[in-house]
């Protein structure tokens, strides 16, 4: 929308130029004028945000809804919509007398008229929450906010943080104007990517698995040991019948038979150990290379979802 600027300040320059008094120093009143001149030309230029700084200015020097009303203006202009509409409400608000200025008249009459259409320019936001089972707390843009009801907010980048149950969800948002609707589903949310990771311990299990295939492997290892010593103590003690083979008459067989049968025993005792102790050692390997943190290695899609 453009303004017609000429008309506004030729007026207020009049009615405050007819109650100045003569004097070498600039009254309010005319300061006002220049600088609300400055304010305008800048705003022609596209300055809005020098321009803002210059019609305030002249505002506090000497009130006029005309300055207010291009004050709101400008902020509308920067997309500050939340800061023009409450300079058009108070502009609104204000009381015009009957015997004002025509310029007066006018930037009330105008500022109702843009106030109406701001309102569908400005962004609602609608948070809604599912699956939360205690309370929670939101804030956007780092401001505590109340859930129930639309947000009003200027359009661009916003963020949104719920927190529930010691946990904190964030979304960043790009809003534009008209209705939004920002969905927190904390049945399927993630822990906040920005929030620090408590310590993670370690995979239990694969810890676990790992620390009882090394021991059993050592129990197999000692077992086989003690066979091996007991087989070569009693090869030791063959008599002079038998061969290496422990081939013996078989008169005197079935006596070494007997004495080796602990010794073959304790041998399968030893060889089952060590193959028990390798499968447990090598599933806790697997589990803490594939797994190191202990946490599922199935992640859950992003619960945090935003719908417009």
């Amino acid at each position: 929308m453009r303004f017609k600027l000429v008309p506004y300040f030729m007026l207020l320059s009049f009615m405050l130029l007819s109650i100045a008094q003569p004097a070498r120093a600039q009254t309010p009143g005319e300061l006002a004028i220049q600088k609300g001149r400055e304010g305008m030309a800048l705003y022609e230029r596209g300055d809005f945000k020098g321009a803002l700084a210059l019609f305030r200015e002249a505002d506090a020097l000497y009130h006029s809804p005309v300055l207010t009303l291009y004050a709101a203006r400008s902020q509308r202009k920067l997309k500050k919509l939340l800061d023009a509409k409450a300079l058009y409400q108070a502009l609104s608000n204000e009381r015009i007398d009957e015997a004002a200025h025509e310029s007066w008249k006018k930037a009330h009459e105008d500022g109702a008229i843009e106030l109406r259409e701001l309102e569908a320019e400005i962004p609602r936001a609608r948070v809604v929450v599912r699956g939360a089972t205690g309370p929670v707390r939101l804030s956007v843009d780092g401001h505590e906010t109340p859930l129930g009801g639309s947000i009003e907010l200027d359009p661009g980048d916003h963020r949104f943080v719920l927190e529930h149950g010691g946990r904190r969800h964030t979304r960043p948002v790009t809003l534009q104007a008209g209705e939004s609707n920002v969905v927190f589903d904390l049945r399927r949310a993630r822990p906040d990517p920005d929030k620090p990771k408590p310590d993670e311990g370690p995979n239990i299990p694969g810890v676990v698995l790992t620390s009882l295939g090394g021991a059993v492997l050592i129990a197999g290892v000692i077992v086989g040991a003690v066979a091996l010593k007991q087989a070569n103590d009693a090869k030791a003690d063959l008599p002079a019948s038998c061969d290496a083979d422990r081939v013996c008459p078989a008169y005197e067989q079935a006596a070494i038979d007997e004495q080796f049968r602990p010794i073959y025993t304790l041998s399968h005792v030893s060889d089952g150990l060590l193959i028990g102790g390798a499968v447990l050692a090598a599933a806790g390997i697997v589990l803490l290379i594939v797994n190191p943190g202990g946490e599922s290695a199935v992640t859950a899609e992003n619960g945090l979802k935003l719908s417009f």
